[in-house]
């Protein structure tokens, strides 16, 4: 309820009290106070013989009106409508026709709805409506065409500019007309305070499909809602029976004639006009507030305090100390009138504040600094103790101390009043205090020779004519920080000059008294200062009493939690040593009864006449199959190591760098590859080296103590009827882990198996940190996940799927990881997979983070580790994305880090079931988990701005990147010497087969003395076909290949040999639309033999001691079941044989090493200076070519061609040294003796294991 005296007050406070039957004439008295400000009864009709409506754009006439233009037309009366502008801000300008009609006819179609007719656009541009003499002209011929004498018009104090410049040339043109005419000003972006509310309660329907015409809007943002919800809440002060009105402030031409700045008055000037404006208390006495403004950024927060003051006649003054370039400030500080004063020059403390007491009219003034505030009773209660207190002239109360960001701070202000005190030091901040005009009357002024304790001084000089009264309550705040709070944070030197000066000034006045109390005080306070020296030096010592014995229970608690840990851990053992013999027990019978299976199956076949007959036959094949084999290898060896020379150097270094008994075992591999066959498998590898013994439990159980961190690691897990067992075994393995501080969440998604819950409450009656939620209603995955994570505690998030298990080591390795990177934020693990009987087979060996493999499936969920603040993050797991849910996650928080935070722990810490109903079977392209996959990395390249589609082929995903539009050009480089057999063949399968056609050839011929490849190469200039750059240097690729470039016109640069061949039509547009990705080094293509055996899938560094290609001779038809093989992934290094990379990047690291590299591995170097350049190196499975090897170069058989590919090996390793045997594209539990991924024994890591 408003009021305006304090009359009024006591009045509304009798009626409250009066018997309840009165309280309706309560409530008229105050609606009749209220309604001055708002409308409390509806309209049902603006009257009018003619109605003309404005609308910026085609829309806002229904938005804003579309209930009036009704009601006109209901009673017949004519309406006219001008839409000024297109609407078609923003549209290119292409599209610009088809969206301009487009809204045109919403604003049709709607007017038939609404039955006025139809609009007249006028065609303005969107955005581009000035207020002048044109568009007045045009609104005054409108209103005499239309003979209207009611016009509606935008707001003038809408926020977008056409409404406003419209709703103001409207104006303008009506006040011109002057009589017989009203306005009508509606609102849509910004509320108006109305004078007219028109009831639409009936017409709600009718506006609602009216505004629905308006699509192209609608859809941007639902304003039709929005304006629906707007005409509901103009029903707040109407009768019940509204539902919904429109508002407006309707104004006759007499009124803008009389006073042209009508309408603009601010709202404390209309509440005045109409009598019922706060600051009306003219029968109180004024107090003037004094600001001395630097223009400090907390100036609003010191006029914000005024503003909320209970005292009601107040004046501000604030006096402009800054001098040039202060901020502007209003008229009003709430309901006080406020005005700033002040020159252009900048002014000290004291004179600031003799100004502000020139220009102040108060009976009583208050000083307050633009840092300090007061609270909302300070005014109110100071002025009441004056009023009671007649004979004292300075009233002050207590105040608070606060920092910079309004802490609050141990010191207070609250030192009753004793003037000899006051000799001694000020302890009344300057706005504590309210202080009579009369004090100046009497000669107070503020010493302007003083730049500091000023209001010291002040206070001194007050105290010479009266008593101060002290008001023990915290009224006001004092902010101490660098930047305010001078008298506190002075420098102490001015501090001290300035203390002097105040001395100096007032000692000479002190009469023998005065000295001897002020002495007396000085004593007492040195007394006071001892006691409370020897208080602390006691409560300090108590302190340390109470530490020491809160320590020592601390040891103890810490004691007994040992000894507890002790006996759990041993009874954890004692249950899984029994849980083992269980275990085995079970294999040993299964394993019986297989065995059994098979010597009977073995003795019918051992006894069959046909076994017997095809013994001699059986030997023979098997010795040719072997004798081939092994010729196959000796020839690869000798062809790889430059010859026997070559070879012999080889050998020679694995003796000096490993020993004989290593040489002897690779000897044994390479000869009696049944033997490595039996050596490399899976089951002896992992008893060699992934079986801890109790030596390596010890080991890492005393490696946990010496921890810096030991994280919390909360795995989620979500249930749906598991197998029961399988269930048992996945909690036993993480019951099992060695690193002891993780919890398992578990929520059940109701589960249907009513073997599941008992097992769940036996796990969680024994072990505290296995947590259960039950679900009885049905969720899906994600869902699940997300409750999991809100029980999670866990510094870190791992993930686990109820029918897999960890191994026991798991949690230990990701704590050891997280000791020394202390930014990593995503751990990954390799994993394999366990069969229904325990068995594990096919391990992943995982690579390091890999971008592009990852987009071809999510490798590194499993054992996934996520700091749990980057999961919160970035929102947890998506419901929309069932079967996908944690592929989704990882793509979006890849997109929140650097791959530096991916951390890869190339050990199997992960078993992942196999039976086919597990979460890992193989999908159809249809089913739920591969197309929520397919969406959840479109999405991601949304996100990034990649142009880029995935696609699934029965494995994984192909991600199909959109070539550049324009095409760019690509330089096709084929260096040759004579062969023209196969430059016939690399060409024509490039003219005939390649889908992208912007490339040019560029033939480099190294020497050709061939008449018929001459002939050749003339042939395909002459017809455009290429161009041929003659090069007669010896041979050296490198050199050939840097010089073409300098030549090339592409912007891309293609590298080939010319004994490739095109097999697959798109291959350059595949590894175009790759190379033009950011951050894209050198692209290779997948190269296969002439017998469809795999050339090159890629080079891996370290293979052969140097480097070499991926899988090679691995068949065609067999390349689907390797990941590797088929998926589009980072590498370090791919083969020149097929290349593609900018021009630009290719000469920024140099082009190839022409010097020291000149024929092998120039490719391997030249991607190796790409990736440092901080490129990715991307080798892609669908560019396919024939590459018919070395086919014109020949091999290294001449004693100068062994020499020199010897140097090139030495250059190499003596370049990249350590980085040849730790490719972060490989694993270091693989083989490097060969290209096959065949398991390292031993592996490159360290072994815990005895």
């Amino acid at each position: 309820m408003t009021v305006i005296s304090l009359n009024s007050v006591l009045l509304v406070i009798h009626v409250k009290i009066a018997d309840f039957c009165l309280s309706k004439y309560q409530l008229k008295a105050e609606i009749h106070l209220e309604n001055k400000l708002v409308p409390y009864q509806a309209i049902e009709h603006i009257p009018c013989t003619h109605a003309l409506v404005l609308a910026p754009h085609p829309d806002d006439e229904v938005f804003g009106c579309g209930g009036a233009i009704m009601r006109h037309v209901e009673r017949g009366i004519s309406v006219s409508v001008i839409v000024a502008s297109d609407g078609a801000y923003g549209v290119i300008e292409e599209k610009i026709p088809e969206y301009r009609q487009q809204r045109q006819t919403e604003s049709i179609d709607a007017a038939q709805i609404l039955g006025y007719g139809s609009p007249v656009f006028w065609q303005y541009q969107d955005r581009q409506i000035d207020y002048g003499e044109k568009l007045i002209g045009e609104i005054l011929t409108a209103i005499r065409n239309s003979q209207a004498d009611l016009v509606y018009a935008p707001s003038i104090f809408e926020m977008h500019p056409d409404h406003r410049m419209l709703g103001m040339a409207a104006v303008e043109a009506v006040r011109r007309i002057g009589k017989a005419i009203h306005i009508a000003l509606y609102e849509i972006g910004i509320p108006l305070r109305p004078n007219q509310l028109l009831d639409i309660s009936d017409l709600v329907a009718r506006k609602a499909a009216a505004m629905a015409c308006f699509v192209s809007q609608n859809a941007l943002q639902p304003y039709d809602q929005h304006i629906a919800a707007l005409n509901r809440y103009r029903s707040y002060t109407l009768p019940v029976s509204v539902t919904a009105a429109e508002a407006y402030i309707l104004l006759a031409a007499e009124q803008l004639v009389n006073d042209p700045l009508f309408l603009y008055q601010s709202e404390h000037t209309r509440q005045r006009a109409l009598g019922i404006a706060l600051d009306s208390h003219d029968d109180i006495p004024l107090v003037s507030v004094i600001i001395r403004s630097i223009d400090r950024p907390t100036l609003s927060d010191a006029l914000d305090s005024i503003a909320l003051q209970t005292y009601a006649h107040i004046e501000v003054i604030i006096v402009n100390a800054k001098g040039a370039n202060h901020r502007e400030v209003d008229n009003w500080c709430g309901r006080f009138p406020l005005r700033i004063v002040g020159t252009e020059e900048q002014a000290g403390r004291s004179r600031a504040a003799n100004i502000g007491l020139q220009e102040s009219k108060g009976s009583y003034l208050i000083f307050l600094d633009d840092d300090d505030w007061f609270d909302a009773d300070h005014i109110e209660r100071l002025v009441q103790a004056s009023i009671n207190h007649a004979d004292i002239k300075v009233v002050y109360s207590g105040t608070k101390c606060v920092d910079e960001n309004n802490h609050p701070l141990p010191t207070q202000f609250t030192t009753p009043f004793d003037s000899t005190q006051l000799i001694a030091g000020n302890y009344i901040p300057i706005h504590s205090a309210l202080f009579s005009r009369e004090l100046l009357d009497l000669g107070c002024s503020v010493d302007e020779s003083l730049e500091l304790f000023e209001d010291w001084d002040f206070w001194l000089q007050a105290s010479t004519f009266t008593d101060f009264l002290f008001i023990d309550k915290l009224t006001a705040a004092y902010r101490i920080s660098r930047q305010s709070g001078f008298g506190v944070n002075a420098d102490a030197r001015k501090a001290e000059k300035a203390s002097l000066k105040i001395y100096n000034k007032w000692l000479p006045r002190l009469q023998n008294r005065q000295l001897i109390q002020l002495m007396s005080m000085v004593r007492q306070n040195r007394l006071n200062e001892q006691h409370i020296q020897d208080q602390q030096l006691q409560f300090n010592q108590l302190k340390q009493l109470v530490s020491d014995k809160e320590q020592h229970l601390k040891n103890l608690e810490q004691h007994i939690r040992d000894q507890e840990q002790q006996l759990q851990t041993q009874s954890q053992r004692i249950n899984d040593q029994d849980r083992q013999i269980r275990i085995q027990l079970h294999e040993i019978t299964h394993v019986h009864q297989q065995l059994s299976i098979q010597i009977k199956t073995l003795e019918e076949i051992f006894a069959s006449n046909s076994w017997k007959i095809t013994r001699p036959f059986r030997a023979l094949i098997l010795s040719i199959r072997w004798l081939r084999a092994l010729a196959q290898r000796i020839v690869s060896a000798l062809r790889y190591y430059g010859g026997v020379k070559g070879l012999a150097h080889r050998i020679g270094e694995i003796v000096r760098q490993e020993g004989l008994k290593s040489l002897s075992n690779k000897l044994t591999r390479f000869f009696l590859p049944s033997r490595v066959d039996s050596i490399n498998s899976y089951k002896t590898w992992i008893r060699r080296y992934d079986t801890l013994s109790d030596s390596s439990r010890a080991i890492m159980r005393s490696r946990i103590e010496n921890f810096e961190i030991r994280p919390l690691i909360s795995l989620i897990a979500p249930i749906y009827n598991p197998k029961p067992e399988w269930l048992t075994e996945c909690i036993e393995s993480v019951r099992k882990q060695i690193y002891p501080h993780w919890e398992l969440c578990i929520v059940v998604d109701a589960s249907t198996d009513s073997a599941i819950r008992p097992i769940l409450d036996l796990f969680k009656q024994h072990d505290a940190r296995i947590k259960v939620e039950y679900h009885s209603q049905k969720l899906n995955i994600p869902e699940a996940s997300n409750r999991a994570l809100e029980i999670a505690r866990g510094e870190w998030i791992a993930l686990l799927n109820p029918e897999d298990s960890l191994s026991e080591h798991a949690l230990f390795w990701v704590a050891d990881a997280l000791q020394k990177l202390r930014e990593v934020a995503w751990i990954y693990s390799d994993e394999d997979k366990i069969d229904e009987h325990g068995i594990r087979t096919s391990p992943y060996f995982k690579c390091n983070w890999n971008r592009e493999l990852f987009y071809s499936h999510n490798m590194i969920e499993h054992l996934g580790v996520f700091h749990a603040p980057l999961i919160k993050e970035t929102g947890g797991f998506r419901t929309e994305f069932p079967g996908s849910q944690n592929y989704d996650l990882a793509l979006r928080i890849i997109e929140r880090i650097s791959a530096s935070q991916i951390h890869h722990i190339p050990r199997i810490l992960y078993h992942r079931r196999t039976p086919a109903h597990n979460a890992g079977q193989t999908m159809s392209a249809n089913s739920e988990a591969i197309l929520t996959g397919k969406r959840a990395l479109d999405e991601h390249f949304q996100r990034q701005h990649i142009q880029a589609m995935a696609e699934f082929t029965g494995h994984h995903y192909r991600i199909r990147y959109a070539l550049p539009d324009p095409q760019p050009l690509i330089t096709l480089i084929i260096p040759t010497r004579n062969g023209l057999q196969l430059l016939r063949q690399c060409i024509d399968s490039i003219i005939e087969k390649t889908t992208y056609k912007h490339y040019e050839i560029l033939v480099v011929d190294n020497n050709s003395d061939d008449a018929a490849t001459l002939q050749y190469l003339h042939r395909l200039e002459s017809k455009g076909e290429a161009r041929v750059l003659r090069d007669n240097r010896p041979f050296n690729y490198s050199a050939l290949n840097n010089n073409a470039v300098k030549f090339a016109r592409g912007e891309f640069i293609g590298l080939l040999n010319n004994d490739v061949e095109v097999i697959s039509s798109d291959w350059l547009s595949e590894m175009i639309s790759i190379a033009s990705q950011p951050k894209t080094g050198a692209v290779g293509a997948r190269l296969w033999y002439p017998d469809d055996t795999l050339q090159h899938g890629g080079v891996i560094l370290g293979l052969g001691g140097l480097a070499a290609h991926s899988h090679k001779h691995l068949p065609r038809r067999e390349a689907d079941q390797f990941v590797r093989a088929s998926c589009t992934q980072n590498l370090s290094a791919v083969t020149a044989a097929c290349l593609v990379i900018r021009k630009s990047i290719y000469e920024e690291v140099g082009g190839l090493e022409e010097q020291h590299l000149q024929v092998a591995f120039n490719d391997v170097d030249f991607c190796l200076r790409v990736q440092e350049a901080g490129y990715r190196n991307v080798w892609t499975p669908y560019a396919e070519l024939y590459h018919h090897e070395s086919a014109t170069r020949g091999h290294e058989n001449t004693p100068e061609k062994k020499a020199r590919f010897h140097q090139e090996i030495q250059f190499l390793k003596q370049r990249w040294g350590n980085l040849l045997l730790n490719d972060p594209a490989y694993n270091p539990n693989l083989t490097l003796d060969s290209e096959d991924f065949s398991l390292a024994a031993p592996p490159r890591i360290e072994l815990l294991i005895s």
